[in-house]
């Protein structure tokens, strides 16, 4: 218990030094979010997933490989786009994953389904 109330302390000192970043951020990611639209919550998601590992500008540059297949390229043309740009091409398998259970589950309804959560 005393090492969970010390990892607390660390994360609320933590918080403390970087709230202002914190809500600045937020405040763009709500900016974002009311005026983007499905596609660009998806494209969003997609820069998330491929920035693992790699880091933001080997995701952008991924990304703008692959952002005109996001909606209908298969896994085989996807891992072969990002292969020589992302050092893990297998990501496309999280994306179309990704792709087909939105597509399954809420009609693709990303936006509206976020929203259903407040």
């Amino acid at each position: 218990m005393a090492k969970l109330n010390n990892y607390k302390s660390e994360l609320n000192e933590l918080y403390s030094i970087n709230k202002d970043d914190i809500k600045n951020k937020i405040k763009e990611f709500e900016k974002f979010f009311n005026k983007a639209n499905d596609e660009m919550i998806f494209q969003e998601l997609c820069f998330c997933i491929l920035s693992s590992g790699v880091g933001p500008k080997i995701a952008q540059k991924s990304l703008e490989k692959i952002k005109n297949d996001l909606w209908d390229g298969n896994e085989e043309l996807i891992t072969f786009l990002l292969d020589g740009v992302h050092k893990y091409p297998e990501k496309a398998s999280y994306i179309i994953s990704t792709r087909n259970y939105f597509v399954k589950e809420i009609d693709f309804k990303i936006k509206s389904k976020i929203q259903s959560f407040k």
